[in-house]
């Protein structure tokens, strides 16, 4: 199946120039363009995502799309840095709504930022809009897990968390996604986007209800690797486990990117007749099936998947369609765009509303039959916001079959269609801002149940809750299974 780019902060305006560059990359900071230049780099933007984006108009018209950006050239009136291009820009993304089409800063920021610049040493969780204390990435714990985050640096955790949100973009009008994305770039984001002072002072309330402060002092991404200690036991991106007492075999599926599955040394479907050995010896009769936070660039990630479960034939999409099979003229093209428009012409075809479907005949539209090894006990899939492409689709696939019951919370990829895939990545000349447009629309199989504009939806809610932060426990986990030993 086509490819969906990589989980890399995507749907994020993730970063900016904030300090020097290090590793000899110059100094960033100070660089500004003058108004002319990056109004060039802004009709660059305009110009290939008006030519290429698989399906730019979903939620706004291209006349408002267009007044967005005049408005940006508009605003665009002294010398600004990078920053304040992507910043000024935000408008237009939030418009076309569209997870897969984001801003990057030049790669030398990106690669500080990984590295070099130091950044506040907090994991946290978002849970009613609070911001909560997973962990400390720092070695040692001066701040209980669990702790609701009160102020860091007299900046009331709601309005920190309402400020990030704000550079996050999702598909449509799911917002969970977003939040999670907040979640997992937290540390980089408030560096990015709030301060990146020498000390945080962070208030909080304890898990028992005390208010306490403390000082914490940022560390480098480098820093923070060193200083975390290395866990004895890594669990593979891949794992099963049977519990006995609720006859339930828990499979967690951390990626569906085949590459990261393989560098683990896991053969995907070596991996589904192992578990599907394992729940016929263990005489299982549930199975939990646990995506969230998975992501993948490969559809057929889905499909694999599903086989272990599958009692009818099925498909992930009905149909896949592109905007565009001519190279556009003056734009250079980045590898992914140079592979998607060398195969274009032979596996699309015009249709009525000026777009190109992918021919009836490619094998991608094939249904499978099922396998008559499959599971066919009770199933579970547990997904949140940044279960997301391949995931995501399998979620589409499980729920509309009957085959499961969804549990946890909307996913982070459209429920009707969404783009991705082969992308076009834009780099503005002036600025060094790169734009990642997506080539590929992807029609998923099946009818979704909630709204169109968000992703699929949970048939039970559950999320994380800070009294589990606290223990280094997983609640939906807990709560699942317990439910499950409930209902036998």
């Amino acid at each position: 199946m086509g490819t969906v780019r990589k989980m890399k902060g995507g749907a994020m305006l993730c970063a900016v120039m904030l300090t020097s560059i290090m590793r000899g990359q110059g100094d960033v900071i100070g660089q500004r363009s003058y108004p002319e230049r990056l109004h060039e780099d802004i009709d660059l933007f305009q110009r290939a995502l008006h030519e290429v984006h698989a399906d730019p108009y979903r939620y706004a018209t291209r006349a408002g799309i267009d007044r967005l950006f005049r408005q940006v050239k508009d605003s665009i009136d002294r010398p600004m840095t990078a920053l304040d291009l992507m910043r000024e820009l935000r408008p237009v993304l939030h418009a076309i709504a569209d997870a897969h089409t984001y801003l990057e800063p030049p790669a030398a920021y990106e690669d500080a930022l990984a590295h070099d610049l130091p950044m506040i040493p907090l994991a946290v969780r978002l849970v009613g809009g609070e911001l909560y204390v997973q962990e400390e990435l720092k070695g040692f714990r001066s701040i209980p897990p669990g702790s609701r985050i009160i102020s860091i640096n007299g900046r009331p955790g709601r309005e920190i968390v309402d400020h990030l949100f704000s550079f996050t973009v999702g598909d449509g009008s799911d917002s969970t996604y977003r939040y999670r994305m907040v979640e997992q770039g937290f540390p980089q984001l408030y560096r990015t986007w709030i301060d990146g002072p020498k000390a945080f002072k962070v208030q909080y309330e304890d898990p028992s209800g005390g208010l306490g402060e403390k000082t914490i002092f940022p560390l480098s991404g480098d820093q923070i690797a060193n200083a975390m200690v290395v866990r004895s036991e890594r669990v593979g991106p891949w794992s099963s486990a049977y519990y006995a007492d609720q006859h339930t075999t828990w499979c967690t599926l951390n990626t569906f990117d085949p590459e990261l599955v393989e560098e683990a040394g896991i053969k995907p479907d070596r991996f589904i007749d192992d578990v599907r050995r394992d729940l016929r010896k263990n005489n299982s009769r549930v199975l939990v099936i646990d995506v969230r936070d998975a992501g993948g660039a490969d559809l057929a990630m889905a499909e694999t998947v599903f086989a272990l479960i599958a009692q009818q034939p099925y498909r992930v999409v009905q149909n896949m369609q592109v905007r565009s099979v001519e190279r556009p003229e003056g734009i250079p093209l980045n590898a992914s765009a140079e592979a998607f428009y060398s195969t274009a012409h032979a596996s699309y075809l015009p249709c009525p509303n000026g777009a190109y479907d992918l021919r009836p005949d490619d094998p991608r539209l094939e249904k499978f039959e099922p396998s008559p090894k499959a599971f066919d006990g009770k199933v579970y899939v547990v997904c949140n916001g940044l279960t997301r492409e391949a995931a995501a689709a399998f979620v589409m696939m499980a729920e509309r079959s009957g085959r499961a019951r969804i549990v946890g919370e909307e996913t982070g990829t459209n429920c009707i269609s969404s783009c991705g895939g082969r992308e076009l990545v834009v780099t503005g000349v002036n600025s060094g801002v790169r734009f990642h447009i997506p080539l590929i629309r992807y029609v998923y199989e099946g009818t979704p149940s909630g709204p169109l504009d968000h992703g699929e939806l949970p048939d039970h809610s559950a999320l994380q809750q800070p009294w589990a932060l606290q223990r280094g426990a997983d609640a939906v986990r807990n709560d699942l299974l317990q439910m499950i030993q409930e209902l036998q």
